[in-house]
């Protein structure tokens, strides 16, 4: 409770000094205009000149500060709201100037000024801080030159890009041409197994026809040199046998139905038919 009391305290004298001191015109000060002796052409001439420097400082904060927003990628807005608020306060300080000339405001006057001091001095030391950074930048005639450079480069980057996509391009059709070549030899390499393959399964079919051949070569031969003499010897049986018939012709019973179950006037029209097939036979093989 005491500490809120006093609060309290502070704060009704702190308002009574502003209302005494600052917001009201004490009668113990003059009016400004008396020192002009209130000569009309002078008084006017204060109170036009301060006015038109009020309107001048009240509008470049508003341009300086709409400048800086724009820009304010590349400068620091900070810095220039500073300035800003160093003008504006200027503006006021010659209002205040004309309103001193008719009401002795002189306590507020003081403070506005003290505020306006104390911007001032904060915004040159921060100035003076960025200093160094404003003194860094290009001149137009530097920026224009390095502008140049970088056309070059970008030129000279564009023409290096313009090489290497022909470049590209070359070795794109060089890949596609090597490749194109391996699988045409690649499609040579196996037609040429598919063909070795071939010549080997022919080989391996030859050997073993060759060997079919001579397998089969020998009873063929065996039969050639042999069908002469079965020829022979046949029909030297059918001449045995047609004369056995003339000088026996009424055999026993037991011939009679072993040559009736024979069959032999069969045989001997067949028999010779089957030796001659298989002449032919012997022939074409």
């Amino acid at each position: 409770m005491a500490i809120n009391t006093h609060a309290m305290t502070f704060i009704e004298q702190l308002k009574h000094w502003f209302e005494t001191f600052i917001f009201s015109a004490n009668t113990s000060y003059m009016p400004h205009g008396n020192c002009y002796l209130w000569q009309t052409p002078l008084v006017q001439l204060h109170v036009v000149s301060d006015a038109l420097i009020a309107i001048a400082y009240f509008s470049i904060p508003v341009m300086l500060v709409y400048f800086a927003y724009q820009q304010r990628k590349m400068l620091p807005f900070s810095l220039f709201a500073m300035f800003g608020g160093f003008i504006l306060l200027c503006g006021i300080g010659h209002l205040l100037e004309i309103w001193t000339l008719w009401h002795p405001a002189y306590w507020l006057s003081g403070v506005e000024q003290a505020l306006t001091a104390l911007i001032s001095c904060y915004t040159a030391a921060s100035l003076f801080t960025l200093l160094p950074q404003f003194l860094a930048l290009r001149t137009p005639e530097e920026l224009a030159a390095v502008n140049a450079q970088l056309q070059v480069e970008v030129s000279q980057r564009r023409a290096i890009a313009v090489e290497l996509e022909a470049m590209n391009q070359r070795l794109e059709e060089l890949v596609a041409e090597r490749t194109q070549e391996l699988e045409d030899k690649n499609e040579d390499l196996k037609q040429a197994q598919t063909q070795l393959v071939q010549s080997e399964k022919m080989a391996a079919l030859g050997k073993m026809v060759g060997g079919i051949a001579h397998e089969i070569n020998n009873p063929l031969s065996f039969i050639r040199g042999n069908l002469n003499p079965t020829e022979e010897y046949a029909q030297s049986i059918f001449s045995a046998l047609a004369l056995y018939e003339e000088q026996c012709p009424e055999p026993d019973d037991y011939v009679a139905a072993a040559l009736e179950e024979l069959d032999l006037p069969f045989i001997r029209q067949d028999l010779p038919k089957i030796v001659e097939s298989m002449k032919v036979g012997v022939r074409r093989i």
